[in-house]
């Protein structure tokens, strides 16, 4: 569906529907703003300015949005979601350079940047509560106590139950604990992927490691990052809210996070050819 389509029925949905005037408002600024987000030509990237008003406006239409639809006071989560999209950006930033030094930290920032774009969806004060992706499990913190509580995130658990089974995969350890992320190396891979937050990595020992798969790491890193958002500012809500109504639902929230979000991302996937992603776009904008 084009931009220009979604546009149009937005419209349309506008001048008919009954929803309070908070909804309308908000669903006019993402109606016309989304035919915005596609860059026009496949081999072109977009811009570090581009990449960071996009997640900003990412951000903030998610918090805004979402107290929109509640029928809450909508304008102050806009602004603290654009922030955290804008920390999310940074996050992105830090971990497409794939230091060894600092990738952990670039997945804490952004991990920070989705937690406040979630407190201010649900209508939290500003990070009420950090969540924190480490390896398959996300670690909570709470803003007050500083307790710490983890629950298992299954769809990574899962990922990484798959790389690891498949033919000649290795599980890298120290690769893995120094960007908190499942990393995996797999010389009979046909390419590199992310899935839920894990990584495959075809070959560590090329010789163009230094240039060309540094630089691929940098890559799928920008796409954990990504997926770390989906699981925050959208799963989590999500699941929380779903589960409530299902009997033993509030217990198994308790303890873990399903990913509900990520089949929604891998059909999109397969609804686009790889060069018409917006999120490739910018896991190679940002792996330069």
């Amino acid at each position: 569906m084009s931009g220009n389509l979604i546009r149009d029925l937005g419209f349309v949905w506008l001048a008919s529907s009954k929803e309070s005037r908070s909804v309308k408002v908000a669903a006019t600024i993402l109606a016309v703003l989304i035919p915005q987000l596609a860059v026009a030509q496949p081999e072109q990237l977009p811009g570090r300015a581009t990449v960071l008003a996009t997640n900003m406006l990412i951000g903030g239409l998610t918090a805004g949005l979402s107290r929109a639809f509640a029928k809450k006071p909508f304008i102050v989560p806009i602004i603290r979601g654009s922030l955290g999209g804008g920390v999310v950006f940074a996050g992105k930033s830090v971990v497409g350079q794939n230091n060894d030094l600092t990738a952990l930290i670039g997945r804490g920032v952004g991990a920070v940047g989705a937690s406040e774009v979630r407190s201010a969806a649900v209508g939290k004060p500003v990070l009420h509560e950090i969540i924190l992706p480490v390896g398959p499990v996300h670690v909570y913190v709470d803003r007050k106590t500083l307790a710490p509580r983890v629950k298992l995130d299954l769809s990574t658990a899962l990922a990484s139950g798959y790389l690891a089974l498949r033919p000649g995969a290795t599980f890298q350890p120290k690769r893995s604990m120094v960007r908190g992320v499942m990393v995996f190396e797999n010389p009979d891979g046909s390419t590199h992927f992310q899935s839920a937050g894990a990584v495959s990595i075809r070959d560590f020992n090329s010789p163009n490691w230094e240039r060309e798969t540094s630089r691929v790491m940098g890559h799928e890193l920008v796409h954990v990052i990504q997926s770390d958002f989906l699981a925050i500012a959208f799963s989590q809500p999500f699941e929380a809210w779903l589960l409530a109504h299902v009997r033993g639902g509030r217990t198994l929230h308790k303890y873990v996070d399903i990913g509900i979000m990520n089949p929604v991302w891998a059909v999109a996937n397969g609804e686009l050819d790889i060069w018409d992603r917006p999120w490739e776009k910018e896991s190679r904008r940002l792996s330069r």
